[in-house]
């Protein structure tokens, strides 16, 4: 069974928290009553918490969880029988170069992806088109 991932839609809620606490903010600084604004902050406090424990509460898809199970145990008892080992001895000089190379390679990718991190492709294209590169990048 194929499980496509459509998502429902998730509002911004880092960017409600961050409105809330900014008028939080200027109310106060302008004489709002500060036991009426904890009031408020008390209670999207348990709001959220509330929201967050109904969450964890929501029913999973039991064949789905079949799947995909947690447990170690559960994990192996999915496995295909066969050899669990790809070699009999290690040679570290063998691969010590390429993870070196692997490592390396995610550190840069990581470090020139930082940027844009969290940005949607429609948004780095933007970017791309605005300052002259192509999209996608052909070199660094």
């Amino acid at each position: 069974m194929k499980y496509p991932l459509n998502y429902p839609d998730f509002p911004d809620l880092k960017l409600l928290q961050e409105q809330l606490l900014e008028y939080a903010r200027l109310k106060y600084e302008m004489g709002a009553d500060r036991e009426k604004l904890q009031g408020v902050l008390d209670r999207a406090a348990h709001a959220i918490r509330s929201l967050i424990d109904e969450a964890k509460g929501l029913d999973i898809d039991p064949v789905l969880a079949r799947q995909e199970p947690d447990s170690l145990d559960a994990i192996r008892s999915l496995r295909p029988d066969g050899p669990r080992r790809l070699w009999k001895d290690f040679n570290k000089d063998k691969y010590i170069e390429r993870l070196m190379g692997a490592f390396v390679g995610r550190m840069a990718g990581c470090t020139l992806g930082a940027p844009v991190e969290f940005w949607s492709v429609e948004a780095m294209a933007d970017w791309a088109g605005y300052i002259g590169d192509p999209f996608p990048p052909v070199d660094y």
